[in-house]
């Protein structure tokens, strides 16, 4: 199990490096991402202007924090300091990993169809990968009963502030889909972590069985 995870979490690093390749090299996948976000840029001006500026509100940093603290709360409660650490861990890893790679990986990616120009400080989408890792954060936190429900809500949360970052001309596409796979990768190292098993020692011989659990 924790291998798997692992592997995972290798999986979506490996596919964040091919979005990247594809966003900052020339050809058709550039092109795409252009096209793609310029038609979803033709979604602000409409009635659903409102719903994006309150989307990306969730991701102002004093609203973020507080919801991040009560994912940590929720985790600590329901399932002990270990697990409220690993879900603080995510939040804190995800989010430092892509504002360094936003500043490592900065270069302007003109593209004909998008005016005005995407910022240079852009891949991986800061507010996606904020919104995502939240959500897996949730998702970690969240009693065995209602995981489904909270994977289900915070999912589509976050990829709907992942459009609406677009729609609002701040992103191309590929930008959210950078951020979301650094938040899975984050998360499937997090689970790895809480793996049965992780962290004993293999060689350790098997705790000895009580009478009342042989009984």
């Amino acid at each position: 199990m924790r291998a798997r995870r692992l592997l995972l979490a290798a999986a979506f690093a490996a596919a964040a490096a091919l979005v990247y390749a594809a966003a900052f090299g020339a050809g058709a996948p550039h092109d795409l991402d252009g096209e793609l976000g310029a038609r979803l840029r033709r979604l602000e001006d409409t009635p659903l202007e409102i719903v994006w500026e309150a989307l990306v509100l969730l991701i102002v940093p004093p609203v973020y924090a507080v919801l991040c603290i009560a994912a940590v709360a929720v985790a600590l409660r329901v399932h002990g300091a270990a697990r409220a650490f690993v879900a603080a861990a995510l939040l804190a890893t995800a989010n430092l990993t892509t504002q360094f790679l936003k500043q490592a990986l900065a270069e302007p990616r003109p593209h004909p169809d998008i005016d005005p120009p995407v910022d240079p400080v852009s891949w991986p989408g800061g507010h996606s990968t904020a919104a995502m890792a939240l959500a897996l954060a949730a998702l970690l936190a969240a009693p065995p009963a209602r995981r489904a429900l909270v994977a289900r809500a915070g999912i589509g949360i976050a990829l709907a502030v992942g459009l609406a970052t677009v729609v609002m001309d701040w992103h191309y596409p590929s930008d959210v889909a950078g951020g979301f796979l650094v938040a899975g990768a984050y998360w499937a190292i997090a689970a790895a972590a809480l793996s049965p098993g992780a962290g004993r020692d293999p060689r350790a011989a098997p705790r000895p069985r009580s009478l009342h659990e042989t009984g």
